[in-house]
């Protein structure tokens, strides 16, 4: 078995988006606790350098959906009216609290007093309805989460009322996509950012650096701990690497695993990972494309014939976990599934029984230089060639990668996706544009039963419905199957303290310090 081990990573805009922050409130109360864990007295502050291994050069909160600048950039420059903690719950951001009208269709938003935008002017209910508002018109990159607003106000400057068009379960999720901007700083946000965060942006040199500072005037007390932040940009993760092992950097952020295998048990490296992972390597097909694989035995056959174990092994290093599941293992309305093991024997009789005795010959398609993608089709390759079935492995660039996914043009195609938190969310950019496709897998009945979840406010029988949903895709064998949560990985100096990340690798930076 041939294995490509050098991992690159690409970030990846497609019909699915990689977002900061997302997660369900029970009771809509957004009363939790705000407070951060702070390090022993005199023991905070520091300038952590992190090796970057994507050159941003646009730093518009509303357009710029890439994870590394979200997360890096955005989360610490702006602030978002709610943010998702460490155990993937809606917490608390801009927004101090919330209340939801019984009928689900108004929500109220409480902002906390005293936050100001790095130009020194208060931040007020105008700004949060400018800041929706100009996602919306702008038919920005979070435009489509927000068409269930019907209106938004500002009811004083504390006070943000939205009312949509249907009740929407995980709407304080989808709220913590949008940052909060100014009218007046707007049409310099690109180039020179100014939000309300803890950090204030201090310089970009393009393909060099990106240096954030602590925000004297942050409202939160005590809060971040850090007095800087820079971002290394660096070739590659090689390069990066090699910059954390001389001290250069203090943290190499989304290192792949066979990167990351060396550094396992090192003192003078610490390896971070959260406790589980949204992200999520799956396979999607297209039956409608090819009448082969519009027989549910055909596509089960080729998923028996998937040694998942290897794949953990081989690619990820034992890294993450396998699940059948369409929903990451860290969701409330996760179960477990029961997807078939992998046996050759049973997945030539059932191409046998479906008259495929003699086998057939597919097609998946993959991105060039993405070799998580490769490693995967290359053992499930060999695997299928046990069973009769000859697998070609496509790959091209990013873009003709994209024009296929689009237009369906494929039978098999390799992806990912890094899923917020709500199981709807997850339904709704993944799953929803295949049961809506004819040239795909058209379900009506799971397109409703996608509504009926995001329309419950009862967590029970949202639990119930989205249980349904799992179990109907894993007997579908379509139109996107889950192969394994793929592991998130940091490697940080020991002199980086209070370092946490959450299953979307969200990263605390208020609480992190670097000791001295």
């Amino acid at each position: 078995m041939r294995i490509r081990i050098s991992i690159s990573l690409v970030a990846i805009i497609m019909a699915f988006y990689l977002s900061a922050c997302a997660s369900p409130v029970p009771d809509g109360s957004g009363s939790e606790s705000m407070g951060a864990s702070v390090g022993e007295a005199g023991s905070t502050g520091g300038t952590l350098t992190i090796g970057l291994t994507q050159a941003l050069d646009n730093f518009d909160p509303h357009w710029n959906q890439l994870m590394a600048y979200q997360n890096l950039v955005a989360q610490n420059v702006f602030d978002h009216l709610t943010i998702i903690g460490p155990d993937m719950t809606v917490r608390p951001g801009l927004a101090e609290r919330w209340e939801i009208s019984a009928d689900g269709t108004e929500y109220t938003f409480y902002l906390r007093s005293g936050a100001t935008f790095h130009n020194g002017r208060a931040v007020t209910a105008a700004d949060v309805v400018f800041s929706f508002n100009r996602t919306i018109d702008q038919e920005a990159t979070f435009a489509s989460k927000m068409e269930p607003i019907e209106t938004i106000e500002a009811v004083d400057d504390q006070t943000v009322k939205m009312v949509l068009k249907r009740p929407v379960a995980p709407w304080p999720e989808e709220v913590s996509l949008i940052a909060i901007v100014s009218e007046e700083s707007s049409d310099d946000l690109e180039k020179a950012p100014v939000g309300s965060g803890p950090f204030t942006f201090v310089e970009w040199i393009p393909n060099d650096r990106i240096v954030l500072a602590k925000n004297p005037d942050y409202d939160l007390p005590d809060l971040p701990q850090l007095d800087q932040i820079v971002l290394k940009i660096l070739p590659d993760m090689a390069v990066a690497l090699t910059n954390l092992e001389s001290g250069e950097v203090d943290v190499v952020f989304e290192v792949p695993a066979a990167d990351a295998e060396r550094f396992k048990g090192r003192d003078d490296i610490a390896f971070q990972t959260p406790p589980s992972s949204n992200s999520i390597f799956v396979i999607e097909i297209a039956p409608n494309r090819d009448e082969r694989l519009q027989d549910v035995r055909v596509r089960r056959a080729l998923f028996t014939c998937m040694d998942k174990d290897a794949i953990r092994q081989a690619v990820y290093f034992g890294e993450g976990d396998s699940q059948w599941s369409p929903l990451p293992q860290s969701s409330w309305a996760y179960t477990e599934g029961n997807g078939p093991g992998y046996d050759p024997d049973t997945a030539k009789a059932l191409l046998a029984e479906a008259g495929y005795a003699e086998g057939l010959e597919l097609t998946i398609e993959t991105i060039s230089g993405v070799a998580v993608m490769e490693n995967m089709a290359t053992i499930w390759q060999e695997n299928l060639a046990e069973c009769g079935v000859t697998l070609n492995i496509n790959i091209s660039d990013i873009s003709t990668w994209l024009d296929a996914y689009v237009n369906r043009d494929y039978q098999l195609i390799a992806n990912w996706a890094n899923y917020r938190s709500d199981p709807h969310g997850i339904f709704d950019v993944m799953y929803g544009p295949h049961w809506k496709d004819e040239n795909s897998f058209p379900r009506e009945d799971m397109l409703d039963l996608m509504s009926s979840g995001a329309s419950s406010a009862d967590e029970a029988e949202r639990k119930e419905i989205y249980a349904q949903i799992q179990q109907a895709v894993i007997e579908d064998m379509a139109p996107v199957i889950t192969v394994q949560s793929q592991p998130l990985i940091a490697l940080t100096k020991p002199s980086v303290k209070n370092w946490t990340m959450n299953a979307m690798n969200y990263i605390f930076f208020n609480e992190i310090y670097v000791e001295e």
